[in-house]
């Protein structure tokens, strides 16, 4: 549950820590803490994106970028936040939840 409370908060950080030092212990910790890891960075790919879409709209105008880039994060967001949450909960019930491909990429095992 750690690792995903702890996505927002210092993103990337708080699963790989929770993966280097518990996952050998136990493979339910592991499935948790890859799964928010893999989370984290796809959202982070994303606000990358983000970034070079308003960077690219910005040379058009200014005030366009903001319009459109700026709510495209925050909607990001909140919905990585809702399934953030979705998923510690029934981490904190010993469930796994198996979190949609489209928000999540696998890229660590």
């Amino acid at each position: 549950m750690l690792c995903y409370l702890g996505v927002p908060f210092v993103s990337v950080l708080a699963p790989l820590a929770v993966l280097i030092l518990r996952a050998r212990s136990s493979g339910y910790v592991r499935q948790h803490a890859t799964q928010a890891l893999n989370l984290a960075i796809t959202i982070a790919l994303y606000n990358v994106c983000a970034v070079i879409a308003a960077g690219m709209l910005a040379l058009v105008a200014v005030g366009v970028a903001l319009e459109v880039a700026g709510p495209a994060a925050l909607a990001l967001w909140l919905v990585a936040l809702a399934y953030l949450m979705r998923a510690a909960a029934r981490a904190s019930l010993g469930e796994f939840y198996q979190l949609p491909r489209w928000i999540c990429a696998t890229i660590a095992r």
